[in-house]
Order: structure tokens, then sequence, then C-alpha cells
């Protein structure tokens, strides 16, 4: 993300901090902390990654709403949580906070 790229209606004012969050794996719906964890599951939800417990609720109302397209990948049998998520970054563990116009 920089200067004036465009977010939904608004454009980025300023990267007002830039934050390596290293290999912590947060749930993005109910923020469960995956960092340490063995649990196998979960799936990734546009940029979202939705942890095992989340899982059947998510996937539950994408279908009703028919919105199934919208997870971009899913954890490979066996594979647990954390390192799907890992993966998925792909040595990206950059989080950003923006000011927005």
């Amino acid at each position: 993300m920089k200067k004036g790229d465009k977010i939904g209606p608004f454009k980025v004012k300023k990267i007002e901090s830039t934050i390596d969050i290293g290999n912590t794996i947060i749930c993005d719906l109910c923020n469960e902390d995956y960092t340490n964890s063995d649990m196998c599951g979960g799936f990734i939800m546009g940029s979202y990654g939705v942890c095992p417990k989340c899982e059947p609720r998510m996937r539950a109302r994408l279908k009703k709403y028919n919105e199934e397209d919208h997870i971009k990948a899913e954890c490979p049998p066996g594979m647990t949580h954390r390192e799907f998520i890992i993966r998925a970054r792909g040595g990206n563990n950059i989080m950003q906070v923006a000011s927005l116009e």
C-alpha cells in the first residue's frame, strides 16, 4: 500500500505505521491466537484468514448468500491453520496502518 492507492471509495493519504507481525497468526474474525496452535483447517476469504472454529459458521453464511466464490484458498487436509496462513502470506508479514481521505 502506498500514498494515493484506493481502498474502496477512499484514497490512502499517509502510511502512519508499518508493523512486522512475524509468525503471529490471529483469526481475522474472532481474534483468537493460533500462533502456537496445532489445529487444522480454515480458509482465506478475500484477504481475511478464517480460523477452524469460525469456518463452519462462515461457510454456512457464504452458502446462504451464494458467496462461496469469496473463498480464495482452503487449508489442505492435515495442515495446521498456522502453517496454512504462513504459507499463504508468502513471507509478507507486514501490516500497515494508513490514514485515508
